[in-house]
């Protein structure tokens, strides 16, 4: 009798083993959905051609574009990396989406040679490039080519760059 409640026992006790393991399991699971639901869309990707690119921009050279929302901690966060990428590129635009009483807050602080325009969600540019999450930064080739996409700063790298490094 008491070697079948030891064995009784220890089967209790690997099925709570079992038990703690699968619910780890699940948990991990769990965040991983979390994560992959809250990732932003992806925007144009490099190869693909804006439409009304030259209309829209004026741009006869490679482009430095950024899309930004007053309000937008990233995109306070990131805005000083991106005036310096823009201002080193020969050809930069900053596009501050919300209209023109909120985009103050980034057009007092955006000078140099990096050109800034103004418009609502749904604008000419942010319908042109598709972009629905903010920041959004994009490299384009003068006949409107996407040559790098992204919501952080490594999309401002070339792809040769980017390679580049160690």
């Amino acid at each position: 009798m008491v070697y079948l409640v030891v064995v009784l026992t220890v089967l209790c006790l690997v099925n709570l083993l079992l038990t703690v393991g699968v619910v780890r399991r699940l948990r991990e699971h769990t965040e991983l959905l979390a994560e992959q639901a809250a990732a932003p869309p992806p925007p144009l990707r490099p190869g693909t051609r804006v439409p009304g690119y030259a209309e829209l921009t004026g741009a006869t050279e490679e482009s430095v574009i950024g899309f930004l929302s007053p309000g937008c901690e990233p995109c306070r966060t990131l805005l000083p990396g991106f005036l310096e990428r823009a201002g080193a590129a020969r050809s930069s635009l900053a596009v501050v989406v919300g209209g023109a009483d909120r985009a103050k807050e980034y057009t007092d602080r955006i000078t140099g040679p990096v050109e800034v325009a103004v418009e609502e969600m749904g604008g000419p540019l942010t319908s042109a490039f598709q972009v629905t999450v903010f920041p959004t930064f994009f490299v384009v080739a003068p006949d409107g080519t996407v040559l790098g996409s992204g919501n952080g700063l490594t999309a401002l790298e070339r792809p040769a760059e980017a390679g580049a490094r160690p």
